[in-house]
């Protein structure tokens, strides 16, 4: 899954089919809007994973899942639904390995996402 592109191609259209006629580029706002949301999101994961908080990893997993997938970041989304599905199940063995997934692929995605606004 790790070598898939991490953008959904097919959501950047349809975000970029919402630009209005020489308004501001759509896909940079989000992106900036995403990149003032997503790292205090992702600190209280990791917050909460290393004080073992079930409830705030389930909430904030569920919020930045959301924003990824309204993005397009796809994988991005699925990594942190584990995580979500972790802190609501309040199963937190293995967390420590998959908020290093999430990490990794939040990278990716930032990656991306620089990509598609110079486009």
């Amino acid at each position: 899954m790790e070598n898939d592109y991490p953008l959904d191609a097919q959501m950047l259209d349809s975000l970029r089919a919402l630009q209005p006629e020489g308004g501001p580029d759509v896909i940079i706002e989000l992106f900036e809007m995403f990149q003032t949301v997503a790292p205090p999101l992702l600190e209280k994961i990791r917050v909460a994973a290393a004080q073992g908080d079930s409830d705030t990893l389930y909430k904030s997993a569920h919020s930045l899942k959301g924003d990824s997938a309204s993005l397009g970041a796809s994988i991005l989304a699925a990594q942190l639904k584990e995580l979500e599905q972790m802190g609501r199940m309040k199963k937190l063995s293995g967390v420590s390995d998959q908020l290093a997934r999430v990490e990794r692929e939040y990278t990716r995605a930032l990656t991306a996402f620089t990509d598609a606004c110079q486009k």
